[in-house]
This record gives C-alpha cells, structure tokens and sequence, in this order.
C-alpha cells in the first residue's frame, strides 16, 4: 500500500510538472512591446513601459533626469528634441517662467503674446473697459465701438448723420 501512494505522489509531481513547463513556453506567454525607448522596461501599465530609474517620460522618449528642466510643465517638445516654451510662459535662462499678463487678458500663441478679453480694449500694458457712447455699441471684436447706422464716430461720442439728400427727379 506504501509503494501505490508513493508512486501515485511521484506520478503526480511528474504531470505538475510537466504542466508547468507547458503553462510556460513561448506558446503561452505574452509577446512584450518590442517598441519600447531607450532607458526604459516593460510593466504591466497600458502603455507597456516605463522610464528606469534616474529617467522621466518626456513626449514618449525618457530622459536623463538631469536634462530635464525643473519646471518641465511649462515646455513642449519640437523639432530635434529642442525645448520651446508653452503659451503663456517664457524663457528666463533654463526655465519657462509665467508671464504676467493684465486684468481682463489672456495669453494666445507663443511666449507671452496677450490679448484683452472682449469688451475691453488694450491701452499701453492695461486692459481697460470699453464704454460705448450713447448710440453706440461694442463691435463684434469686441476691442472697439462703433456707433447704429445713423450716427458717426466723433472723437468719443456718437453723433447725428445728416440724411442724405433726396434724389431729385
């Protein structure tokens, strides 16, 4: 009876065994992302990999992280891996500082280009409020007014047309 057991324990090491080698062949195992950059490995992440360590992710490359510039948030990559500032901010030696745009604006483009918000007109560095005249009205820009037909623009007031003449016949 000893030897049945033995050989029944034996037998079944052998068919665990057997299929563990099986549950691990190239048949059965996930293909890894080939595609992954330099100074990266495989995990588990959608993405399939990840950054070494001493390395950050920056636009699907990783780089060294001293080449990284403290304040990474403020760029975007382009061209030969060159660093160009985001809207909004700019280049103070290494880093990509805010700008400090006026009351009522807004950055738009590159660097620290700014526009007023509309209703309100850009004068100097400030952005003040337009306040149209009577008969008149802020125009679709929005940065200026003009006057209902009607009426002309005289310095900063709307003032009466005189009508055109009859045709006369």
């Amino acid at each position: 009876m000893g030897f049945k057991v033995r050989r029944s324990v034996v037998a079944s090491s052998y068919l665990i065994l057997a299929w563990a080698l099986c549950w691990l062949s190239p048949g059965h195992s996930q293909e890894p992302n080939r595609d992954i950059p330099a100074n990266a490995h495989y995990s588990a992440g959608e993405q399939g990999w990840t950054c070494s360590h001493g390395f950050t992710q920056v636009a699907g490359v990783c780089m060294e992280d001293t080449d990284v510039l403290p304040s990474q948030g403020a760029f975007e990559v382009f061209d030969g891996g060159q660093w160009r500032c985001r809207s909004g901010y700019h280049r103070a030696g290494r880093f990509c500082v805010p700008g400090v745009a006026p009351a009522h604006a807004a950055f738009v483009g590159e660097g620290e280009h700014w526009e007023c918000d509309w209703g309100f007109q850009k004068t100097g560095s400030e952005c003040q409020e337009i306040k149209p005249p009577p008969h008149g009205y802020i125009e679709a820009s929005g940065h200026d007014w003009a006057c209902y037909p009607g009426f002309g623009r005289m310095t900063d007031r709307c003032v009466p047309m005189p009508n055109p003449a009859p045709p006369s016949g």
